[in-house]
Parts: C-alpha cells; sequence; structure tokens
C-alpha cells in the first residue's frame, strides 16, 4: 500500500480487501504503518446499527479476520468515520446521536484487541 511520490504526484491509488463477508460503507482509517485498518460495517453480530471493526495484518501481509471493537466503542446508533490522532494517542469517532456526537477513548483499546487477537 506504501505510495510514492513523484514530481508532486503520487502513484495510483492501490484497492484494499480486508474481508469478503464485511463491507465497509463509510471512509476506512489505515493506520500510518499500515498495520491495521478500522472501518465500519453491517454484520448481523453487531451491538446495533453500524459497528466499528479492526483488522490487523497477518504475518503473511494480508488482513486478518475483522474483529468488533466492542461494547466500550459500539453501541445500539451507529458509529462510523474512525480515525487516530497524530500523535497515536487517541481514537476518534462519530455516533449517530440526534447532534451527531464525537467521541473519544485511548488507542490503548487498539492495542488490547491486538494482544487478544494475537492469543486467540
Amino acid at each position: 500500500m506504501n505510495k510514492k511520490k513523484n514530481n508532486g504526484k503520487f502513484s495510483s491509488p492501490d484497492s484494499i480487501a480486508i474481508h469478503k463477508d464485511f463491507k465497509p460503507i463509510f471512509p476506512i482509517y489505515v493506520s500510518p504503518d499500515e498495520s491495521y485498518v478500522i472501518f465500519d460495517s453491517f454484520k448481523k453480530d453487531n451491538f446495533g446499527d453500524l459497528d466499528l471493526y479492526i483488522s490487523f495484518k497477518t504475518k503473511n501481509n494480508n488482513w486478518g479476520t475483522p474483529i468488533n471493537m466492542g461494547a466500550e466503542i459500539n453501541t445500539e446508533l451507529r458509529e462510523r468515520f474512525p480515525t487516530v490522532s497524530p500523535d497515536g494517542k487517541y481514537f476518534f469517532f462519530m455516533r449517530h446521536t440526534p447532534g451527531q456526537d464525537f467521541f473519544w477513548v485511548s488507542t490503548d483499546i487498539i492495542e488490547n484487541l491486538k494482544t487478544q487477537n494475537t492469543r486467540d
């Protein structure tokens, strides 16, 4: 996925195929080191409407099976628009409330999900 900039232009974009059973609806977040992606998707095991999932790169350089980010992030409402602060300390997302509220948590949640994923 590394894109090169040459003469002020980036090379052609790559497509991302995360998992055949998951179809992101809104823009996804790709970590700067490309070790994980966070995206929204509808699944029958969702907490509600649209949940946020994370997928980590495997040793074979493929995307691992997406993991629901859990009750700390997802609710019966629609969660979407994931992003991480430039310093990598905070995870931001929007929840579809009457005010379209934005929320933030420590990126420790990402590290915890990664640790759980490597144990399974």
